[in-house]
């Protein structure tokens, strides 16, 4: 599974820079650079202590849609490290996946 760094910081699930969840989605299935991607699992945080039952992961399965991307195989992101970026963003549209590799 991918290490994945998370600068989405407005985002429920992120923890020091590291996802809670078990799993995240890329989508972004006409992309052919790194802004046509997003991290479909973003969710705005509204300033409650959301993450304070959950733990960061630093390796976590990432489904992705990106099927013009070198690290997509069979909809499943195979890159050793991804980043998603989108530090101020409160849409899952302002945040993308910076590790987007076009074929």
């Amino acid at each position: 599974m991918p290490k994945l760094n998370c600068c989405a910081n407005n985002c429920t699930h992120n923890s020091e820079n590291y996802c809670c969840r078990n799993q995240i989605d890329v989508g972004g299935e006409n992309a052919t650079h790194s802004g046509g991607t997003c991290c479909e699992s973003f969710q705005e945080s509204d300033g409650s202590f959301t993450n304070s039952i959950q733990s960061p992961n630093t390796n976590l399965s990432i489904a992705c849609n990106a099927t013009n991307c070198i690290h997509n195989s069979n909809c499943q992101c195979d890159a050793e490290s991804v980043s998603v970026s989108g530090v101020s963003a409160c849409t899952s549209e302002q945040t993308e996946c910076s590790s987007f590799y076009a074929r």
